[in-house]
């Protein structure tokens, strides 16, 4: 059989970069950053710095493009993601599969060039982030899933720096568990849009199995738990102004959100569930970066 073209394969490439939409990364980034920024007082060897970025755009690629692989036949048979480039037909199950263990290669690497003790780890970090893929068949939880896979970040950058375990993780533990219910929060309104689909295809999600209302509820509950855990900082990294006004800003944001859920005025297709929690990172850490160099 001969080769495929080469402008084949750069088709595929293409098709396989679009399909794990690397500018999400902004969802777990700048809280591994803070993370990074607050272990180090803000100054971050730049070898560490690099390894870490690496290490999260490389596992949150293999994420995407195994859960996509995963998903295929379902991507194919929901109207809202039968355009995706699998289901499409731009680009093949195999070269996606083998673009994600590509970016797992990339992610134990980048691991073990940081320290040993989290080249230890990565495999396990894999487990979860790839786990997180298949959790929708079969528990309600998919949603913490998800919220857990993105709340490694923060605990990861600062073993990045220390390469122990010690009482000092109290601090990226309170930002993971902020991470980990603001995530699971977003993912419960954003599954919203698809639950005439997942309550046919017998697929577990709390919008599906409780009903729009009572998941606009405890999306609203995981919300508020996540800024007592982002709260929590104020006294176990003695931050104060800056991140409190920051703080105060990603409240506001994620209580508009939920209002206008709860009021009925946002539809099930919600994009401005997306485009609002997009914001959310970034102004945590602003707000973590204010303290330090301000």
């Amino acid at each position: 059989m001969s080769p495929r073209p080469f402008s084949r394969q750069l088709s595929s490439l293409a098709a396989a970069f679009e399909t794990i939409r690397i500018s999400h990364s902004v969802f777990a980034l700048p809280f591994a950053l803070a993370s990074l920024l607050l272990v180090t007082h803000g100054r971050p060897p730049l070898r560490v710095f690099l390894w870490v970025l690496i290490a999260m755009v490389s596992a949150r690629s293999a994420a995407m493009a195994f859960n996509r692989w995963s998903d295929q036949h379902f991507d194919r048979m929901n109207p809202r993601t039968r355009d995706r480039a699998l289901p499409a037909g731009r680009i093949s199950a195999g070269f996606l599969l083998s673009f994600a263990v590509a970016w797992m290669a990339v992610f134990v690497l980048a691991a073990f060039r940081l320290n040993p003790l989290c080249g230890m780890l990565s495999p396990v970090a894999l487990v979860l982030v790839l786990g997180y893929s298949l959790t929708k068949r079969f528990t309600l939880l998919c949603h913490l899933f998800l919220g857990a896979a993105l709340g490694l970040s923060p605990l990861g950058a600062w073993l990045a720096v220390t390469g122990r375990v010690d009482h000092t993780l109290l601090t990226p533990l309170a930002i993971s568990l902020g991470v980990l219910f603001w995530v699971a929060a977003f993912d419960v309104l954003y599954a919203l849009q698809d639950i005439e689909f997942d309550r046919r295809m017998g697929l577990f999600s709390i919008p599906s199995r409780l009903g729009p209302t009572s998941a606009a509820r405890v999306a609203a509950g995981f919300s508020t738990l996540s800024l007592v855990a982002f709260s929590s900082l104020l006294l176990t990294a003695d931050l104060s102004v800056s991140y409190g006004c920051a703080l105060a800003v990603i409240a506001l944001i994620l209580t508009l959100v939920l209002r206008r859920v709860l009021c009925g005025r946002t539809p099930r297709k919600n994009a401005g569930v997306l485009t609002a929690n997009l914001w959310i990172g970034p102004l945590f850490l602003a707000g973590v970066a204010g303290e330090i160099y301000g």
